[in-house]
């Protein structure tokens, strides 16, 4: 069996959510694939063919990828066949844009924030991608199936977009982050301050967050709060002033590398997580491996990923929530442990359930039709 993977998504040189996902999935995917005699096959667009390979065998065409997707949406070229050559199945780790696909489609949909709450998205990407996304959506084409990376995406697909019906296959993530693989920094802890890991945007919570940590911090005058992530969308109405924020103890810190983001990490005394909307979200999950306990926003999926092993806030108060919330695992070192081992527990009863052959096994079937 030949797969293909688009790779496209791997192109963001500031890295994403789904690039992450993209990547603990290949290494999974290489183990297993390689295993059992299947070949992978990568496609990329040409303005990054200067690039390391990704993979062994490795497709270009030879466009930029706006005209690329233009041309693709458009008049449906250039076909599957010629961005994957020979290809049994395709799978695409984010929904882009391909023509005339004759083989099975797999494209892996993260969440619908877009569909739910499409204020929080800029207005050209409404209008240019997530347009065609949803268009791709609405039409449910025959031969394409959807991985939904948790139950609670899968049930919004099928509330929004019935159509899809026994076309939805829930394939939970990778949970092997990059501790596992590279060891994580020690713990020096000489630090006092929360962290936030993501995007700067609407949908995420940021600007709540920063003012509900604000907030804390008159009782708790010596912590921080470090915003890591780089700039999304958020509206001008809602930006608040660097220097206050500096002043008050939040730290913008934007885009790091992966070491100084895993220091971060490790270090801090608390994650805070706390979107209106999540599909998935690998952060928390990476705090609770390292022994930091989360604060999230509840009503998304990490409630049944996280259990209760987070503390759980409305994203709509985290102005009164939050700060107690904070204050309860700073003034009660016996709580913190406590949702510590909780984490732990929680962690390890995903890891064991975890496990890309059942995904592998169905993509064995459909290329074999």
């Amino acid at each position: 069996m030949r797969i293909g993977i688009d790779l496209r998504v791997l192109d963001d040189p500031f890295g994403s959510g789904v690039a992450r996902y993209t990547t603990l999935m290949l290494a999974e995917l290489k183990k297993i694939l390689t295993a059992r005699g299947h070949t992978l096959i990568g496609y990329r667009s040409g303005h990054r063919r200067k690039a390391e390979k990704i993979l062994e065998n490795e497709h270009v065409v030879q466009l930029p990828n706006t005209i690329l997707n233009l041309c693709s949406v458009m008049f449906g070229l250039p076909t599957s066949a010629q961005c994957f050559p020979k290809a049994d199945l395709i799978w695409q780790p984010n929904p882009l844009f391909l023509g005339q696909v004759r083989i099975p489609l797999f494209v892996t949909i993260h969440d619908l924030s877009f569909v739910r709450q499409p204020e929080t998205f800029p207005l050209h990407t409404r209008l240019w991608y997530l347009r065609n996304v949803k268009n791709f959506l609405r039409r449910a084409d025959p031969g394409t199936y959807l991985m939904a990376v948790s139950e609670h995406t899968k049930d919004d697909i099928l509330d929004l977009f019935p159509q899809w019906k026994g076309r939805v296959f829930v394939v939970p993530p990778p949970l092997l982050s990059s501790f596992l693989n590279e060891g994580a920094p020690v713990k020096t802890n000489k630090q006092k301050y929360f962290l936030y890991v993501g995007a700067v945007e609407v949908r995420k919570n940021v600007v709540s967050l920063m003012n509900g940590f604000i907030k804390f911090r008159q009782s708790h005058p010596d912590y921080q709060l470090y915003v890591v992530g780089r700039q999304g969308f958020l509206s001008v109405n809602n930006m608040i002033d660097k220097d206050y924020l500096l002043k008050n103890g939040v730290v913008l810190a934007g885009y790091v590398d992966e070491t100084e983001r895993r220091r971060l990490l490790v270090n801090a005394s608390g994650l805070i997580y706390p979107s209106f909307y999540e599909g998935f979200g690998y952060p928390p999950l990476e705090a609770l491996e390292v022994h930091v306990p989360v604060i999230a926003g509840a009503d998304t999926a990490l409630t049944k990923t996280l259990g209760d092993a987070a503390l759980w806030i409305n994203p709509y108060r985290i102005g009164d929530e939050l700060p107690g919330a904070l204050a309860a695992l700073v003034d009660s070192p016996e709580y913190r442990q406590h949702m510590i081992e909780k984490g732990l527990k929680q962690l390890a009863g995903i890891q064991k359930d975890f496990s890309l052959l059942p995904l592998v096994e169905l993509w064995e079937r459909f290329a074999s039709v």
